[in-house]
């Protein structure tokens, strides 16, 4: 089975179903497996494939019979909710953190529907705010995979995702990326994305050779790349110091 035959097979397991928000579900699928490419085809099969046995009239013998392969099916055997209806949703957690490929599938499921544009939309059409065992469901799934994998799912699906991970394992390697991660889109933004009381500011620089700087007060660093966002946070904090300690000693 190639993955354009998932993608066919997905297509009719969710003709004519769309999420809370009205939109088609097959683009929820089509994220999940996309957040899937940097692994193997079996993986990707699984999560174009991660909600067919949920949300349609297809089983696991009819998936088999269309040519789905065992790794895949025992992945999405194993996401299918309707199959363990014995399990809480905490304790199918539990469970799929016991198959890689599963916690794959799963992380990149859930981290496509947290995705901050996605989340705000649907706390504004259901009037309620997140569950939050969607986040924890995270805590348990990152524990699981190997911190490289998560990253590559989270990078393309769910980049301000990063913020969860320890900061120092999270490797930047561009000023576009960092914008993902803070989810702006622009300097400005990321100046304002650090909040706090010292009016946080931008230089671009003399030419377009040269690195960005964020500004707090009178001080600043320059954004190269790569790095890390513990390193981020560390220049942030450091400038921030800096200038309270002017501040101080300029008072009376």
């Amino acid at each position: 089975m190639t993955l354009e035959d998932a993608r066919a097979l997905a297509q009719t397991a969710h003709r004519g179903q769309e999420d809370k928000l009205g939109v088609e579900y097959i683009q929820h699928v089509e994220a999940v497996a996309a957040g899937l490419l940097d692994f193997d085809l079996d993986i990707q099969i699984a999560g174009m494939l991660h909600d067919v046995l949920e949300d349609s009239h297809f089983t696991l013998d009819d998936l088999r019979a269309r040519g789905v392969p065992e790794r895949s099916l025992a992945a999405i055997e194993m996401v299918s909710r309707n199959l363990h209806p014995d399990l809480s949703y905490d304790e199918a957690i539990l469970q799929i953190s016991t198959s890689l490929d599963a916690t794959l599938v799963k992380i990149s499921d859930n981290a496509h529907n947290s995705r901050p544009d996605r989340v705000a939309a649907l706390e504004l059409v259901t009037g309620k705010p997140t569950n939050p065992r969607y986040a924890r469901a995270r805590e348990v799934l990152y524990e699981a995979a190997p911190a490289d994998q998560v990253a590559k799912i989270l990078r393309r699906v769910s980049p301000p995702l990063f913020r969860e991970l320890p900061a120092a394992a999270v490797v930047v390697d561009s000023l576009q990326e960092l914008f993902a991660i803070f989810d702006v889109a622009d300097l400005d933004g990321l100046a304002g994305s650090i909040g706090d009381n010292l009016d946080p500011d931008v230089y671009p620089g003399d030419d377009p050779e040269s690195a960005p700087e964020l500004i707090v007060g009178r001080y600043g660093f320059s954004l190269e790349f790569p790095t890390t966002l513990a390193a981020f946070w560390d220049d942030v904090d450091q400038a921030e110091q800096w200038e309270l300690d002017r501040v101080e000693a300029t008072e009376p």
